[in-house]
């Protein structure tokens, strides 16, 4: 079982209640009276850390800590609007990632200077998202680019191995058939005594 607090707009306060893990979000806000439709976002863990759910089938697990509903009509959007280099993520980080530089290496795929700048250091909280002017999807970007980076160091690496395992088959295959010419010439010796 799982603590969790619950929250949405029609409560007075947020409400912790004992969740089974692995249970659908859809039940917990069906137990607690809670409705929501269409363009309202349920988000586990909170608004600034938190995640949006795709449906609401998602299932509650240990990492959870809370569980609210947005309604549609506060749910602010993120845009693709370029950044304006206001530097207002900058200040607001607080690990001090030049968040608008990394976010933009990101964007536009470059995931290893996203990491070599601080991507990696990224913990979630969300300000710079928050006090973005331009609504970009900052956490998203980070996020994006760890996930990302990791992919292709896993590539490397699984290539890496494929590499030497080819190796290693040729060297044990040259054995082999150093072996096998060792054999074959010492019983052409043998047969010409």
């Amino acid at each position: 079982n799982k603590l969790i607090t619950v929250y949405a707009p029609e409560m007075d306060r947020p409400v912790t209640v004992r969740v089974r893990l692995g249970t659908p979000v859809k039940h917990v806000l069906a137990e607690m009276g809670i409705k929501y439709s269409t363009g309202d976002r349920i988000i586990l863990n909170g608004v600034l850390t938190g995640m949006a759910q795709a449906n609401e089938d998602a299932p509650v697990c240990r990492a959870n800590d809370g569980l609210m509903v947005v309604r549609k009509k506060d749910v602010v959007p993120f845009t693709d609007e370029a950044c304006v280099n206001c530097g207002r993520c900058g200040w607001m980080c607080p690990v001090r990632i030049q968040v608008n530089m990394v976010g933009r290496y990101a964007e536009f795929g470059l995931f290893e200077k996203a990491v070599l700048n601080g991507s990696g250091s990224c913990v979630g909280c969300g300000m710079c998202a928050f006090v973005c002017p331009s609504r970009r999807p900052l956490v998203h970007y980070m996020r994006f680019a760890n996930t990302e980076y990791q992919k292709k160091l896993q590539a490397y690496r699984d290539e890496q191995a494929r590499a030497a395992r080819r190796e290693a088959e040729m060297k044990a295959l040259e054995e082999m058939e150093a072996m096998h010419s060792g054999s074959s010439s010492t019983d052409a010796a043998g047969d010409q005594e």
